[in-house]
């Protein structure tokens, strides 16, 4: 038996509460699979953006102000870092003796 309001044969056959308790479950699916596509497209923008150079960092100058900043102490690091490393280098003798020499003020 078709109902004229209903122009699929398949949902005539649906009991009304069967039909009644898929309506709210295929909307919540709905929703969600909205919520993912909506997701996807603004985390697809921003890969594009990154991917293209056209992020906000280049345009703020106080953030490139302190990303030099940043290098400058990354530098000093390195070159602090690599100080120390010649320094244990040396055979504890010659450290031992260069020790003595500034003591005995040669």
């Amino acid at each position: 038996m078709q109902h004229p309001w209903l122009p699929y044969p398949l949902i005539a056959q649906v009991n009304p509460e069967t039909l009644a308790l898929m309506i709210p479950i295929v909307m919540i699916v709905l929703g969600i699979g909205a919520s993912v596509i909506k997701n996807l497209a603004k985390h697809q923008r921003e890969m594009a953006e990154l991917i293209h150079g056209r992020n906000k960092v280049a345009d703020d100058p106080q953030l490139l102000h302190e990303m030099s900043l940043l290098r400058q102490q990354v530098a000093q690091l390195n070159d602090k870092v690599n100080s120390l490393t010649i320094a244990t280098d040396q055979p504890p003798a010659l450290r031992h003796q260069e020790g003595l020499q500034d003591r005995l003020g040669q």
